[in-house]
């Protein structure tokens, strides 16, 4: 089979930076699926691993993708050749930047029906941050009751911050302020459901209170954290037991909350949405999620 392999950190212009070979096609193990890549997307986790992780021989890389299963190992239950997948694969083993690849049946779902292979191979890491970062680092409950939070979601354009909108929006009762600059940012970020924006090159302070939200319970911090930071910490309502300050940093999480500082890793793939917790308004496809 055809990959695309790297087998050390050099610049992305150098010609063996990335470059394609063929390879032994994979045998899956009792629990994997053997699969037929049809599409793929980019995630920081591939440039951070190529720039870091010199491997001893040439390494695939890859995490999301969408595809056939071609066959199934002798202790998968729940697929079938000719079902359609899509999920996130794992770091210690070859990727999805691959014509066959092995994945763990585990961490594997059927690819919904109402998008595209490369819409949807835009979505597993997204999605599975985003889901995670609002409903368990975070802790914001599910449902439309209100309970007077109030998200702030710094970032909000990119590839996490738009999934992290629409599911706030739409499956919980928080009011949700984004951060955007241009324009065509600030369109993006409404029409995925903030309630509010604010213009990130701006103190935030001001433009919270002339839209009177005097304080905000939980923030969501993308990108810069550390030129925000400080007026993180000044939004955050006081004395409040829900109050929590989530970013990314490196492929972790880290949490300031009432109760003190803590660092979190990412918590493995077959404990969150889509992979095997159903979500809460039912199938992936159900929240028809938009990507820019």
């Amino acid at each position: 089979m055809k990959a695309i392999v790297y087998k050390e950190s050099l610049q992305i212009d150098h010609p063996e930076a990335l470059y394609e070979i063929e390879l032994p096609a994979p045998q899956p193990g009792p629990r994997d699926l053997l699969v037929r890549v049809e599409a793929i997307s980019v995630n920081p986790v591939d440039y951070k691993v190529r720039q870091n992780m010199p491997p001893p021989s040439p390494r695939v890389l890859g995490w999301d993708a969408v595809g056939e299963v071609v066959s199934v190992g002798e202790s998968v239950t729940g697929f079938e050749p000719g079902d359609r997948v899509w999920y996130a694969g794992a770091l210690d083993r070859p990727g999805s930047n691959a014509e066959l690849q092995c994945v763990d049946a585990r961490i594997v779902s059927r690819a919904p029906t109402s998008l595209s292979a490369p819409e949807a191979a835009a979505l597993p890491l997204t999605a599975i941050t985003a889901w995670e970062l609002l409903f368990e680092r975070l802790g914001i409950a599910p449902g439309k009751a209100p309970r007077g939070e109030v998200l702030l979601v710094s970032g909000a354009a990119g590839g996490v911050g738009s999934i992290l909108l629409q599911l706030a929006s739409r499956l919980t009762g928080a009011t949700v302020i984004a951060t955007a600059g241009r324009a065509e940012s600030r369109a993006w970020v409404e029409s995925l459901g903030a309630h509010h924006v604010v213009d990130y090159r701006e103190p935030l302070g001001p433009q919270l209170a002339a839209l009177g939200v005097p304080a905000v319970t939980h923030v969501a911090s993308l990108t810069h954290t550390d030129q925000y930071f400080s007026q993180f910490v000044e939004l955050l309502a006081p004395f409040d037991t829900q109050l929590r300050l989530t970013w990314l940093l490196a492929g972790r999480y880290f949490e300031m909350s009432d109760d003190g500082s803590h660092d979190y890793a990412i918590g493995s793939l077959d404990e969150t949405w889509p992979c095997s917790t159903p979500s809460p308004a039912g199938s992936a496809n159900e929240l028809q999620i938009e990507q820019d």
